[in-house]
């Protein structure tokens, strides 16, 4: 395989002074419960949810079916009312959708990630496993559904073949693209020629065309965990979690369509052209390194001036990269509210929206009875001028000479 190195060889980073834009608790659980639950066999503790997103009138939540007892896998809370605490869960589109099985595959049966796109559609990938962390069940083949994200009327789904993943497989995330290649999913125009990505954790990355309903599949080490970093640190907690790619987003990359993308398990984030990935052939794969982080993450989305967003979970920060000028913004830390943040997203009116779920000890059975264990945050106006910045030192070795250059706080 071959590798493009862009990264200088050692980075420091160091805050500087400015305002910090207000991190907002937009809802807060100690469990999760949901409307109209009369499921005999629900647990509270075994409840968590994984992905984000937000419309005008709906934040929408996926609860992956983990641990027996999770009796709901796609709900919704409004989003208009803040500050709320331990409110009920309404199940998306309705509860007869819910708790798909061996005999009803039609329904939801376990999703981890979904996407909106500029029509206000909401694409929704089902893996269609359950009880995955105790001892994992394919009870149906993965699917991938589209729902009006007004109404909640299914307007199309399509099975993922299960030849071109084999028997031991999760889908968990996905990242929807057009073919056009000078140009971003912003429009409900471009969706004629949609493209979605899937990761399928085990090193693959799913390809498919909407038009023509046709799938592919793209091998590659950089969609695979690696070992070295399957141990993630969270206060003091240790989270092992060998996962490949659950953070992937599209954007541009000096002038190129990109998959933005890293695994859990790991420390780097990559590029790929998407041209290359909607060829049917993995040997045109050509990764860039973009950026080392200091810790693992989970959730990677860009923001409007084209910067990549993540959080390191050892540090408890979110932050903005500017890679084309090298350069980080602090956008918020906070070591309570930040534990383990499983995915974000970006609101109609630009607030970024993250969602922090304490899921290392959810993962150990540590959940607390009383406190606080499930957030969703809000920062609001992200896009607009940045408030918060890092000077960022870069040491730059070559040979037996090293080279120091500063790079200042960016005041957009």
């Amino acid at each position: 395989m071959e590798f493009r190195f862009v990264a200088p060889a050692i980075i420091i980073t160091l805050t500087s002074c400015c305002a910090q834009p207000a991190l907002e608790e937009f809802a807060s659980w100690t469990f999760l419960d949901f409307e109209n639950n009369s499921a005999a066999d629900y647990v509270p503790e075994n409840n968590v949810f994984t992905g984000i997103q937000v419309s005008k009138e709906r934040v929408f939540l996926s609860l992956p079916n983990l641990r027996r007892g999770q009796p709901v896998t796609l709900a919704t809370i409004p989003a208009t009312s803040a500050g709320i605490k331990n409110p009920l869960l309404k199940p998306f589109p309705n509860w007869q959708w819910q708790r798909g099985s061996k005999d009803n595959c039609h329904s939801l049966v376990s999703v981890f990630r979904t996407r909106l796109d500029p029509c206000g559609r909401l694409w929704v990938l089902d893996s269609g496993s359950v009880n995955v962390m105790v001892q994992s069940e394919q009870i149906c083949p993965p699917k991938l559904l589209t729902f009006d994200a007004e109404s909640g009327k299914e307007l199309d789904r399509v099975v993922i073949p299960e030849k071109l993943l084999g028997s031991d497989f999760q889908m968990v995330a996905l990242a929807l693209d057009t073919k056009h290649s000078d140009q971003l999913l912003e429009s409900c125009d471009h969706t004629a020629s949609m493209v979605v990505y899937m990761s399928a954790n085990v090193g693959n990355m799913v390809v498919y065309e909407r038009k023509t309903r046709h799938f592919w599949r793209h091998t590659h080490q950089t969609f695979s965990p690696d070992e070295k970093h399957a141990n993630i640190s969270i206060q003091g907690e240790i989270l092992n979690m060998p996962d490949g790619v659950l953070g992937m987003t599209v954007g541009f990359y000096r002038g190129r369509k990109v998959l933005f993308y890293h695994p859990l398990a790991g420390l780097q984030i990559y590029a790929l052209p998407v041209s290359a990935l909607q060829l049917q052939k993995s040997h045109h794969l050509r990764p860039i390194k973009i950026w080392k982080k200091s810790s693992q993450g989970a959730g990677l989305i860009v923001n409007n001036q084209g910067h990549l967003i993540f959080s390191p979970l050892s540090e408890l920060e979110v932050l903005s990269l500017d890679f084309e000028e090298r350069k980080l913004e602090l956008l918020a830390q906070d070591a309570e509210k930040l534990q383990f943040v499983s995915d974000m997203a970006f609101s109609p009116s630009g607030d970024l929206w993250i969602l922090a779920d304490k899921f290392h000890a959810y993962m150990n059975m540590k959940f607390s009875k009383n406190g606080t264990n499930l957030r969703v945050l809000r920062i609001q106006g992200e896009n607009k001028p940045q408030r918060h910045c890092k000077d960022l030192f870069v040491v730059d070795c070559k040979g037996s000479k090293c080279f120091f250059k500063l790079f200042p706080c960016i005041k957009r």
